[in-house]
């Protein structure tokens, strides 16, 4: 996949002898999989290709993967849309638990194929890091919500057990990652 800058607003050239060595999609999957797992923050993590069951899904597309060349300098530009699903919900309005954007401008060390993949990595580094967070923080909410739910109507020891959370403190529940739309 070619590398895509933008040397003036609305007009995109590629760098003739260096290309991505996969889709930015598949980059920003593997990449995000990788950084979720690592986290520790999540029970399992599973990757598109993977029959588990799992109680969250993360879809998103890459809207943005280009450096764009300002007056104020040399950057990475990065943009993803990420929903977060929970996939014990029949109905569609409840199962979206988020929809939001990223968008991350990194200043590039220097303007070479070599200096766009550097800031783009520390890029998908920052976007890693809050979408991390925002899905960790909603699905424990929404589990603990299911299980306060459950307190009300069950007791205490069903409530307990309610939730593959640890009990909603610890880790979150389990979580597949999607790519939908790729760069």
């Amino acid at each position: 996949t070619a590398m895509v800058y933008q040397p003036q607003p609305f007009q995109s050239q590629v760098y003739n002898y260096s290309r991505w060595r996969a889709n930015p999609g598949n980059l920003v999957t593997d990449y995000l999989i990788r950084d979720l797992r690592e986290s520790g923050r999540f029970k399992a993590v599973f990757g598109p290709d993977s029959s588990a069951k799992y109680r969250f899904k993360l879809e998103g597309g890459v809207a943005e993967f280009q450096e764009v060349d300002a007056a104020e300098g040399w950057q990475a530009s990065l943009a993803l849309t990420v929903t977060l699903l929970d996939t014990e919900k029949e109905e569609l309005l409840q199962r979206v638990v988020f929809q939001r954007n990223y968008r991350v401008l990194e200043p590039l060390p220097e303007k070479t194929p070599q200096g766009l993949a550097q800031g783009m990595s520390r890029a998908m580094e920052q976007v890693s890091a809050r979408i991390i967070n925002d899905t960790f923080e909603a699905a424990r909410n929404r589990a603990a919500g299911n299980c306060a739910a459950r307190d009300r109507t069950a007791g205490d020891a069903a409530a307990r057990d309610c939730c593959p959370c640890d009990g909603c403190s610890g880790s979150a529940c389990s979580l597949g990652v999607v790519a939908r739309g790729q760069a």
